[in-house]
């Protein structure tokens, strides 16, 4: 596996290396949307599919983790917890399609982008 897997933690990039898939985690609530698009625009490069885990706001009025964390994010790192619309508009910015999305607990889901024409 280790030939096959790397970890970068450089914060911005100009090009990432050659992959099968892309994954990121618990990034890009950190940055604005035009942050997220820039980091997205450089993936999409590659012309691999991006797997993001990430909190996902649910729709509604209901108490929920995503509602407290993206407060969080808005004061402490200028960033924003997203809800599924707007990681599929920052996706379609950057040439990618949001092809699902899978709830995986109260605290992430797993957005898989394809790029487009694929």
């Amino acid at each position: 596996m280790p030939r096959r897997c790397s970890q970068d933690s450089r914060t911005s990039a100009i090009a990432v290396p050659t992959a099968d898939a892309y994954l990121i985690k618990s990034c890009l609530h950190n940055f604005t949307d035009a942050q997220v698009v820039d980091a997205l625009s450089v993936i999409r490069q590659a012309d691999a599919p991006l797997l993001i885990a990430e909190t996902v706001v649910p729709a509604g009025n209901q108490p929920h983790y995503a509602k407290f964390d993206d407060i969080e994010m808005m004061v402490l790192a200028g960033g924003a917890d997203r809800a599924e619309s707007q990681w599929a508009e920052l996706l379609a910015a950057a040439d990618f399609t949001l092809a699902r999305t899978i709830a995986c607990d109260e605290r992430f889901s797993l957005l898989e982008a394809m790029p487009r024409g694929q």
